[in-house]
């Protein structure tokens, strides 16, 4: 029996074999794209970074938000406090009204803390994050004041296709929000009418989530790429983009939620066809606004990869909150006293409460 079985996982390996050689496509070991964009965000000319999903969205650039951000402001305000910034107050209303829920969040793939540098907040990041994370060195920036107060946030996580998609030989041509084509690599299931043996299980793999439009070329619609990925679902939705991040997530959730089709329209079909452009990025990010103040100084890496074989994320940020000088400024009503030093009366008190006897 056991050798039977072998035989017959043999043949279907050579028949995979021969369908693709036959088919023109080589299921060639597994390489990622290369980089698109790596760099800070100011060379980015068509992309920005956002420190929350109801910031407004510019039309007609790329908008990405991650949680490390946020996560260090979450750190951050239970230990110094409120915070404010001169023309920043829009930036840190929006960040002090959201907040990450550890719920939402992938077990064991996050690390998020804050503290003050007297208290070695510095040492406690690099310890903790090489036991949790030894690959990582975490990007720290100089800390040279013991007032000074540090939250970092790191996160790392990914979907691996449970059997990888195809690369697509020609690539395909990316039509942008004002009708720009540029051709792109990309990946999806290979043509069916050349009867890639691995099509049916890619197409098993595929839910589609929400879909509207015509029968051959949807308008609108979501899909879920390995609808058995767990504990991270990845989702890929065309549909209109909203004034922020948050309202067009909210957007989708609706479509998902209020779609009822049948049973078969949530599977793809023997004709159905897939293209997803690969994407794969390093971009390094601080929010100016917020760095206009000699308080903080702030960082937010994201490196994203979508490819044939899955997705992965990698993020790190960072704000460093330096505590300002005491200033003690007699500007207001105040009290003076002269007592014998030692003893517990004064011998002499005034309460200045306005500048008639002051020196003008």
């Amino acid at each position: 029996m056991r050798q039977a079985r072998s035989l017959a996982h043999f043949m279907a390996l050579v028949l995979l074999a021969c369908v693709l050689i036959t088919a023109g496509c080589t299921y060639s070991p597994y390489n990622p794209p290369p980089l698109a964009f790596s760099g800070d965000s100011a060379a980015a000319k068509e992309t920005v970074v956002v420190p929350t999903l109801n910031t407004p969205a510019p039309k007609s650039r790329n908008v990405i938000w991650c949680a490390t951000f946020q996560m260090c402001w979450d750190e951050l305000k239970p230990l110094v406090g409120p915070i404010d910034v001169p023309g920043a107050q829009d930036i840190i209303r929006r960040l002090d009204g959201a907040h990450i829920n550890a719920a939402d969040m992938p077990k064991d793939r996050y690390y998020a803390v804050a503290g003050r540098v007297k208290d070695g907040i510095v040492g406690k990041i690099q310890s903790e994050m090489a036991a949790k994370f030894p690959q990582v060195k975490p990007n720290l920036p100089p800390m040279d004041n013991d007032r000074e107060a540090l939250a970092y946030a790191y996160l790392n996580d990914a979907v691996k296709f449970r059997t990888a998609y195809f690369d697509h030989e020609r690539g395909d041509d990316f039509t942008d929000s004002v009708g720009n084509k540029t051709h792109v690599t990309s990946f999806g299931l290979f043509d069916k009418s050349r009867e890639a043996a691995v099509n049916d299980t890619l197409a098993h793999q595929i839910e589609i989530l929400y879909c509207r439009g015509e029968d051959y070329r949807p308008r609108e619609f979501v899909l879920d790429l390995d609808k058995k990925s767990d504990p991270t679902q990845l989702i890929l939705a065309c549909v209109e983009p909203k004034e922020t991040l948050a309202a067009t997530w909210q957007d989708v959730q609706s479509k998902i939620a209020n779609w009822k089709p049948a049973k078969d329209e949530r599977e793809f079909g023997d004709h159905d066809s897939l293209a997803v452009p690969n994407v794969n990025y390093k971009i390094q990010h601080s929010f100016k606004e917020l760095d206009a103040s000699p308080l903080l100084r702030t960082m937010q890496s994201i490196d994203f990869r979508l490819d044939r074989s899955g997705a992965a994320l990698a993020s790190e940020a960072y704000i460093a909150y330096a505590a300002a000088g005491r200033h003690f400024s007699f500007t207001r009503p105040f009290l003076i006293a002269m007592r014998k030093r030692g003893s517990t009366e004064p011998y002499f008190m005034m309460w200045v409460d306005n500048a008639e006897l002051l020196c003008k």
